[in-house]
């Protein structure tokens, strides 16, 4: 009973609760299918958030990682002209 006080004490400001799953770097990894060193290149460029429990150990939240991810998503460009036409005959082409 003093624990589930507890928990929800802490639910009340605004942590995180203990049903919440961290992903290792393996599981983020095979997640986003992206390798472990890519992984630790987003890391290290602060393009996703990342709780360190110690020197080597640390721990991803996934819904904060596709929120980041989604930040750095890149839109479809559409150009304003359309693209060259082809012609089927090569006959039909402008040789110069």
């Amino acid at each position: 009973m003093i624990w589930h006080l507890a928990v929800m004490s802490i639910n009340m400001t605004g942590y995180k609760s203990p049903e919440t799953k961290l992903f290792t770097k393996q599981q983020l990894a095979d997640y986003l299918q992206i390798s472990i060193r890519q992984l630790e290149k987003l890391v290290d460029a602060k393009k996703i958030p990342v709780t360190r429990l110690g020197k080597r150990c640390v721990r991803f939240d996934p819904d904060s990682v596709k929120q980041a991810l989604s930040l750095l998503e890149i839109k479809a460009v559409r150009r304003n002209t359309p693209p060259p036409t082809q012609t089927k005959n090569p006959s039909q082409q402008i040789s110069k």
